[in-house]
């Protein structure tokens, strides 16, 4: 599946939509792990900065955030101009909602490294904690300035202009995450609902559908595509839609919600 998923983000970039588009609508669980232990002893006998950073990078990918903060410190002080370190170290306060210890810390690394994309991103998430949409834009374009190809950071600018009400702006901020490629299926869902808020049904629903088949699970884009159905006068496919999902996802709020609305379309005005 994962060979799948890049052979069809290859497809994406290269303008192939066509192509592409049924290569990316497989389930894609994320590059392949195998369990050795004899690798991971001798990963872990590793000595150096680079065996180092990999350590605390996986502990962050694995959510471990108070072992990784650790590693990170360490590191920082033996390497404290390294961008690489003090992006990561400001990425785990970010996530443990400490947003202005991130920008200084992140800041550092950049005053060796200004063209360093991944620490403008940072930046720019710290400051979308922080409320200074604004500025957070400024810094997720500079990180495109520096790295075109950066579909997290279209992302991100789509959901600042999803704050600041600006439809038309999220959407072409999302498609272009989109045809960049991005494995995040709340991505495509958040443009689907951005579809739906400007009342492009069709499209909102073939997003909406490719969310489905990579996880069932998210509630919102079943909902999302029930609405759309019942503005396209597809009234019982949506209900019908809905029910099923009622039954797995009990209580609900986004079904509920979506039921609302859709049952609420039908009555007088």
């Amino acid at each position: 599946p994962y060979i799948t998923y890049l052979l069809g983000t290859a497809y994406q970039r290269m303008g192939e939509h066509e192509v592409a588009t049924p290569l990316l609508q497989a389930p894609m669980p994320g590059p392949p792990i195998w369990n050795d232990p004899w690798l991971r002893g001798v990963e872990s006998m590793k000595l150096g900065f680079a065996a180092s950073l990999t350590r605390a990078t996986q502990k962050l990918d694995r959510g471990n955030l108070d072992g990784a903060l650790g590693d990170l410190k360490k590191l920082h002080q033996k390497f404290p101009k390294d961008a690489t370190v003090t992006n990561n170290l400001g990425s785990v306060y970010i996530q443990l909602g400490k947003p202005q210890e991130a920008i200084n810390v992140i800041a550092k690394g950049l005053e060796h490294s200004p063209s360093h994309a991944p620490s403008h991103f940072s930046i720019g998430l710290a400051l979308m904690q922080l409320q200074a949409l604004d500025k957070a834009e400024e810094s997720l374009l500079r990180a495109i300035e520096y790295q075109p190809a950066f579909a997290p950071a279209y992302v991100s600018l789509g959901r600042i202009a999803l704050m600041k009400k600006d439809l038309q702006s999220a959407r072409d901020h999302l498609e272009r995450a989109m045809s960049i490629g991005t494995n995040n299926p709340t991505d495509r869902q958040m443009l689907g609902m951005t579809y739906l808020d400007l009342r492009l049904n069709d499209e909102a629903i073939q997003q909406f559908d490719l969310v489905l088949q990579s996880n069932q699970s998210l509630t919102m884009s079943i909902g999302g595509k029930a609405v759309a159905l019942s503005r396209l006068g597809q009234y019982e496919d949506a209900m019908s839609l809905l029910r099923d999902a009622n039954e797995r996802f009990q209580n609900d709020s986004h079904i509920q919600r979506a039921m609302n609305v859709v049952i609420n379309s039908r009555r007088p005005q």
